[in-house]
């Protein structure tokens, strides 16, 4: 069907505080001459909508008149503890950044959702201790 953005029917991806969450997402082409400088996507906690994670390609690592022409675009976004509580996260938005500072929010961005869980953590333990 024209117009069904298709998505893997995997399961919601799951990630933890220090994970680097990371997706390529596909974009149809555009005109060279008004290249894309940076995508991003912010997902909101489903429970506590003040709550975001912004992913987004990595500007810093082209110049700054580098801009974007292919159709596949990594995008990344760091779990952070304290920052985002455990829950579901859901795609709010996703917007392209172009030269000049103009934002353009994407027609159709996918209904796409991940979780974030706690991380069981033992303590640590002292197995030794000795005076320098």
């Amino acid at each position: 069907m024209e117009g069904l953005i298709r998505l893997s029917e995997e399961a919601i991806p799951t990630f933890v505080a220090g994970d680097t969450i990371r997706v390529c997402v596909e974009v149809e082409s555009w005109p060279a001459q008004k290249g894309i400088c940076r995508i991003y996507a912010t997902f909101v906690h489903e429970a506590d909508p003040t709550k975001e994670i912004e992913i987004s390609d990595d500007p810093e690592s082209r110049s700054h008149a580098q801009v974007q022409t292919g159709d596949d675009v990594e995008l990344r976004g760091l779990v952070i503890a304290g920052d985002h509580p455990v829950g579901g996260y859901r795609l709010k938005e996703m917007a392209a950044e172009y030269p000049g500072g103009r934002t353009v929010p994407f027609a159709e961005a996918p209904d796409v959702a991940f979780r974030v869980i706690e991380d069981e953590i033992r303590s640590p333990e002292v197995v030794g201790w000795r005076w320098l």
